[in-house]
This record gives C-alpha cells, structure tokens and sequence, in this order.
C-alpha cells in the first residue's frame, strides 16, 4: 500500500476529519455517528477512508472558493510581479525569471508567466530541491480545506443544539484566522519558489526558445 504523503495528511486527511468529528458533535445524525466520531479500533480504517475521501471533496470546492478569493487579489502570489507590479517583492521576483530566461519574457501575458513559473517549478522538483515547498503547498492545503469546512459547518449548525452565537462567533473567528493564514502560506510558498530560481546553478537554466513566447 502507498503511503499517505504530507499534503495527503495535512490538507486532505485532517480538514475531513474536522469536518466529520465537528458534524458529529453539532448535528444529531443518529447511527451515522459512530463513524463520525469514531470510538474504537474496529471503525478506525473506514473513518480514516472516509476522512480522506471527504477531505477530496472539500479540497474540490476550495479550489472554487480559492478561484473567487485569489481575482480579488489579482491572482496569487506568484503571479503578482505582473498582476500586481506595486508589490513590495514583485520586482525582485520579475528579475530573477527575466534573468533565468534571458529575453524569453516579453509580453507581461498571464499564460505566458504560468507556462514560465510552471517550467521552473519543475526543474526545482527534479532537483529535489521543493522540500520546503512542499511544506507551504501542504500547509496551504490545510488551510484551504479548513475554510471549506468552516463554511460548511456554518450551515450545518442551523440543526446545532448548542447557542448559535456562540457556535458562529467560534466558526467566524476560526475562518478568518484560516483565511489569513491561507493566504499567508500562499506568500510563503511565492518566495520560496523565487528563491529556488534565483539559487538554481547556471548549467540548469532553459535556453531561450523561440516559438515559446506565445506558447
């Protein structure tokens, strides 16, 4: 059997099984609760499957809330050295992909970057240089996925028999402080990823290639 990596954990595995044992506690839903709060070791691997399959579909729709989150912010953090040139950083991280490619940036076209950024996202993967950016990619996983659970269980505690004010003061506060940490990882992830391009050993750097430019 494969293993279960740090993001599959992080961001997929604990945000589903937040979302099970926090449903268990605030909902009544009869027999169902022994799975979501499980009790013993007989439940145990079909809570942990159920977890992990849950955790999918709330990454699923994070990445819708991600899409809606991300255009107010004019794309996300690696994208801003040309959607959001006013950015403290965006010029150093602009420099260090013009240097890496030489003329092969010229247009500031959105597709372009991404096709750029996901050149060299590659390159540092195959030089097993992305362990630190594995751990911001997991992080911000989980961070994701508990603002999806946190929107969800805002509408499961409609049924709650607990004080609703106190129920959504607690989910409010815990989304907002999802949502920033979120977006922080998400700038973490950013400038480690320049970094790596900018500490890449020359004999790496991609050639300039004609016909890219538009690819």
């Amino acid at each position: 059997m494969r293993s279960v990596d740090f993001y599959e954990f992080v961001g997929v595995i604990v945000p589903g099984a937040i979302l099970l044992v926090a449903t268990g506690y605030l909902v009544d839903v009869g027999a169902a609760k022994e799975f979501l709060l499980p009790t013993g070791v007989g439940n145990a691997v079909a809570y942990l499957v159920l977890a992990y399959v849950t955790g999918h579909l709330l990454q699923a729709l994070g990445n819708w809330f991600e899409n809606i989150y991300w255009k107010v912010w004019r794309g996300m953090p690696t994208d801003w050295p040309i959607t959001r040139p006013e950015y403290v950083e965006s010029e150093d991280w602009k420099k260090i992909i013009e240097s890496y490619f030489g003329e092969l940036y010229k247009t500031g076209e959105t597709k372009e970057w991404h096709h750029i950024i996901g050149q060299v996202r590659s390159t540092i993967y195959a030089a097993n240089r992305a362990t630190r950016l594995h751990i911001f990619n997991g992080n911000y996983g989980m961070f994701r996925g508990l603002v999806t659970t946190e929107l969800l269980l805002m509408v499961f505690a409609w049924q709650s028999h607990y004080n609703l004010v106190f129920v959504y003061g607690i989910l409010g506060v815990t989304l907002i402080l999802s949502v920033a940490r979120m977006h922080r990882f998400a700038i973490r992830y950013a400038r480690e990823l320049f970094a790596n391009i900018a500490e890449l050993p020359t004999k790496t750097r991609m050639p300039v290639v004609k016909g890219e430019e538009n690819a």
